[in-house]
């Protein structure tokens, strides 16, 4: 930590000076030294004074290098904290950016589509403001919360609370006080044991709280303590976290109340899926897979992608359910004694909520996905050999002998596309890999002829 300040610069110190210490004047060409008293500043000549750099409010450097220096003069009280003061937030500035990479980091290892939520929860902490994570049920919230604030603070200073059924006063404010209502006839809390005293507090499901509770939580937030009648508790919270499956809209409607509380949570974000098709799950279950317990999957991801994808058409089946899927699939594959998911154990799906209505169908449902991912994986396989044939065409650039070969392998790799067995919705890749074979099988034939002396 560092600041800077004017100064004589014609002395040095080795350690701070007390009372009447003597020094070593140094001249600036080296010459003889002489002991003398600290010096007041208008002993000092104006041309010697220069800027220096003070650790713990002593010199340890002359910016001009014009001779040893070390001052042994502290600065102004006032203007050592303001120097101090910034030089301490300049060194913050690194570690904020390293407790946002490591949420991040968190994060990204457990979640997909989690760095919004790193975003907002690290801008939460740096700037001490309230979040809003609102969207629909089933994509992480509260995990993803609690993986955040386990990166920033221990666990004791993180205060939990449904406001689901139940939810009344004297739960958000830590519980009644029976001995002064029996004593004294007086209705307090014990506010301790509630959010009111972590640093960190998360409140589950918020809008599914009375109004009742909703006004006194916003009273007690505008106020920055609890105020209930003669009984007063400061609130120690730097940040509450609102978790809710319901659209902070809606509630603004209920009246000014209800809106004033949500302007207590400046920061929000939906929480949800821009898509769910079956590439997105494809995505979620890489991410998951190798955590949960059971068989191996065999191959059979993609299929159960297709599945979950198709069954939510028109309403979404969320990432929770769809991880409960990949889990009931493993699990029932080691039900059988076998340490590859096959076939027969995606019946089981059926069991999820959402997943039901594949009951009567979920055969033919899966015959269609494994007929689906199988023309993929054929697909897939010419596609590489393609780039293939494109190597050895730009190899032979030159050879007529050579483009000639590269001619033929084009045209029967043309034949064999063309005979390629695709599903319906990979008619397209397949036209486009046959478009292509022709354009480059005639490509190789003119640069034959080029290349050929006539």
């Amino acid at each position: 930590m560092s600041m800077v300040v004017k100064y004589s610069v014609t002395c040095s110190y080795l350690a701070p000076p007390k009372g009447n210490a003597r020094y070593k004047v140094v001249s600036r060409a080296g010459g003889k030294q002489s002991p003398r008293k600290r010096p007041t500043p208008h002993e000092t000549d104006d041309q010697d004074m220069g800027r220096v750099g003070v650790r713990d409010s002593w010199v340890i450097r002359d910016q001009q290098d014009r001779g040893e220096c070390r001052v042994g003069s502290a600065p102004n009280e006032a203007e050592a904290k303001r120097s101090n003061s910034n030089a301490h937030s300049r060194g913050e500035a690194g570690e904020e950016d390293k407790m946002y990479q490591k949420i991040k980091a968190a994060l990204a290892a457990k979640f997909v589509r989690s760095d919004e939520i790193a975003r907002i929860i690290a801008l939460a902490v740096m700037a001490g403001k309230n979040i809003l994570l609102w969207g629909p049920g089933g994509h992480g919230k509260s995990e993803m919360v609690a993986e955040a604030l386990a990166q920033v603070v221990a666990e004791a200073e993180i205060f939990v609370q449904s406001f689901g059924e139940g939810m009344d006063e004297a739960t958000l404010w830590g519980g009644l006080d029976f001995r002064a209502l029996e004593d004294e006839k007086v209705l307090r809390y014990h506010p301790e044991n509630s959010f009111l005293n972590r640093q960190f507090a998360v409140f589950e499901e918020l809008f599914d709280a009375p109004a009742s509770v909703l006004l006194a939580l916003k009273d007690t937030l505008t106020a920055g303590k609890l105020r209930k009648g003669s009984q007063s508790y400061p609130m120690k919270t730097k940040v509450i976290i609102g978790v809710t499956n319901r659209d902070p809209s809606e509630i603004a409607d209920l009246g000014p109340a209800a809106a004033a509380l949500i302007e207590r949570f400046p920061l929000q974000l939906k929480v949800f899926w821009p898509s769910y098709k079956a590439a997105d799950y494809m995505e979620l279950f890489r991410k998951v897979a190798p955590r949960l317990p059971g068989a191996d999957l065999n191959g059979t991801q993609a299929v159960l992608a297709e599945l979950v994808a198709k069954a939510g058409e028109g309403s979404p089946i969320s990432p929770r359910s769809a991880v409960y899927a990949l889990g009931v699939v493993k699990a029932a594959a080691a039900i059988r004694g076998d340490r590859m998911v096959h076939k027969e154990d995606l019946v089981d799906l059926r069991f999820i909520d959402g997943l039901e209505s594949l009951a009567a169908n979920i055969k033919a449902e899966l015959d269609v996905a494994y007929e689906r991912a199988a023309a993929e994986g054929r697909l897939q396989d010419a596609e590489r050999k393609l780039h293939v044939l494109l190597a050895e065409l730009t190899a032979a650039s030159g050879s007529p002998i050579k483009l000639l070969q590269a001619a033929r392998r084009f045209l029967a790799f043309q034949d064999e596309v063309a005979n390629l067995k695709v599903t319906d919705g990979l008619t397209d890749r397949r036209k486009n890999l046959r478009d292509v074979t022709a354009e480059k099988a005639a490509e190789a034939q003119r640069l034959a002829l080029e290349n050929t002396r006539i």
